[in-house]
């Protein structure tokens, strides 16, 4: 039994240790978004129609499949021309945050909805490719510096669609001079085009804005692997007219979209038509599906880009968007070569070094940059589509609702078991230890300090008049005292302490009184 009362006291006490930590998890708080009307309606821009831009034509027009001069002039929205900068030079995550969109709590959300957008594809041209020999023309063609111009055989890579990249055999992808024999490299070469005819893998998309098709030499893991053992990237990439899904939250101040492009918001076959008799007796089938800017036949009158029959583009935002990505993405560069019998080369970007990095247009330092394409297009397009949904003909906005974060506190009452067991056994360990007093009859003061403490008289006269702790100190040292006996025991030992107090008075000296004694310490 003694073993008993040991454990289960022992087991109570390391319980005990444990009653904290449990009380802890007892009350548990969390925050929950709970909907509150505050402030302004949260809103986020969507667009059904988008006709921002300038067009305009000479004044003297002249019908024809082949007019002599420039008659159509166009100038895209500011707004969308800084859009797309952003988009190419910033990840998508800050693009996102570019939408204008109201959230008065910082915690917003909305149901999901359809936008007017544009949206961009990426393919993976490795397998179309044709490695082959030829001299090495873009060395000594693309030079705006005067330099020495060198044709050596060499190898080359190129598509079907005629674009190529040469390159000197041994050529360690570096911008610096090393020799006359390796004066240089290539680093990308690029064909920009809006007609979807002149893409490798693009002829489906029918509301092609522009597509890029890209060979770019990547630097090389191998520090010793020099052309053409250099890793090179074929790929296309593009932009078209779309309609997305999105599902728009605001978390924290922080703008996030889920976007899903709605496949079935086709191109409807009746829009962009062209509207005059006249024009479109002399504009043959491919250049009336196109989209893509002409500054001599785009001065035909046409309807409006209509995509699943709800969502339009005006003529004047097709051919302005058009004419800017042209201009930003590409550039003329005279090169009169052939890549293969039949095939003559395609080429409208490019970067390149013979010492000094050169590169035409502009815009080919961020794809040379980039590494991801895709990425890069997925934030031009995400860019674009917030130009066009900020903007929109009716300035048409997606009503949300507001959210205010809240603290919950919930009680796990499972938690509180460990308390419950603790008072279990402590009910018993004393339950028990009181039973085991009482059957050995062990003596009160063993288990009580109210036995001690009914022992006062018997040495109230030792400490009598000490006024410290240490004067009590001392005096418990010297004095020795009775904890237990019979009344008439202490009867007679108060008879003897007043006695003492009549004749003596008080006293310092130790008394012995009958029983067991034990020494105060």
């Amino acid at each position: 039994m003694d073993r008993l009362i040991i454990r289960i006291g022992a087991v109570t006490t390391v319980l005990a240790l444990a009653v904290d930590p449990f009380t802890q998890q007892l009350v548990q708080y969390q925050q929950r978004s709970v909907p509150r009307e505050i402030g302004e309606m949260p809103s986020v821009p969507r667009s059904d129609r988008y006709s921002r831009g300038r067009l305009f034509n000479t004044q003297l027009t002249m019908v024809s499949s082949d007019p002599p001069i420039a008659q159509a002039f166009v100038d895209a929205d500011f707004t969308m021309q800084a859009a797309v900068l952003y988009g190419l030079t910033q990840p998508i995550e800050m693009t996102t945050q570019q939408l204008p969109h109201k959230c008065a709590s910082g915690n917003c959300t909305w149901d999901a909805f359809e936008s007017l957008s544009v949206c961009s594809v990426c393919n993976d041209l490795s397998d179309k490719v044709v490695e082959y020999r030829d001299y090495n023309v873009l060395y000594t063609d693309l030079q705006t510096d005067n330099g020495v111009g060198i044709l050596e055989m060499g190898t080359a890579f190129r598509l079907p669609n005629g674009l190529f990249i040469d390159g000197f055999d041994g050529w360690n992808y570096t911008d610096k001079y090393v020799s006359l024999k390796l004066p240089g490299g290539i680093f990308m070469t690029t064909y920009g085009t809006g007609n979807v005819s002149e893409t490798v893998s693009l002829q489906d998309v029918d509301t092609l804005i522009w597509a890029v098709t890209f060979l770019k030499v990547h630097p090389p893991q191998n520090t010793s692997a020099v052309w053409p053992n250099l890793p090179l990237e074929a790929r296309e990439c593009g932009l078209y007219y779309c309609v997305n899904s999105y599902n728009s939250s605001v978390l924290s101040g922080t703008l996030s979209e889920e976007v899903s492009e709605v496949t079935s918001a086709t191109r409807d076959p009746d829009s962009w038509q062209v509207t005059s008799s006249r024009w479109a007796a002399v504009l043959n089938s491919s250049i009336v599906s196109s989209l893509e800017f002409n500054n001599k036949l785009s001065a035909a009158p046409r309807s409006d880009l209509s995509l699943g029959g709800k969502y339009n583009v005006s003529q004047t935002a097709v051919n302005s968007i058009s004419s800017y990505v042209s201009d930003l993405f590409s550039t003329s560069i005279n090169i009169t070569h052939n890549v293969t019998a039949t095939q003559q080369a395609r080429l409208n970007g490019y970067i390149m070094s013979d010492g000094n990095l050169q590169y035409k247009p502009s815009s080919m330092q961020a794809f040379n940059t980039s590494n991801d394409l895709p990425a890069t297009f997925a934030s031009l397009a995400k860019s674009m589509s917030n130009s066009i949904r900020a903007n929109d003909d009716g300035q048409k906005a997606q009503a949300g609702i507001n959210y205010e974060v809240v603290t919950f506190y919930k009680i796990e009452w499972e938690w509180i078991s460990l308390h419950c067991f603790f008072i279990i056994a402590a009910t018993v360990f004393v339950a028990l230890t009181i039973y085991q007093t009482r059957m050995r009859g062990t003596p009160a003061w063993k288990s009580s300090s109210l036995a001690v403490l009914s022992r006062g008289l018997v040495i109230g006269q030792t400490f009598r008049g000490a006024e410290t702790m240490a004067e009590l100190t001392r005096r418990a040292k010297s004095e020795r005292a009775c904890l237990y006996g019979s009344y008439s025991e202490l009867q007679q030992r108060r008879e003897d302490v007043e006695l003492e107090e009549i004749i003596l008075g008080s006293s310092d000296s130790s008394q012995m009184v009958k029983g067991a004694r034990s020494s105060v310490r």
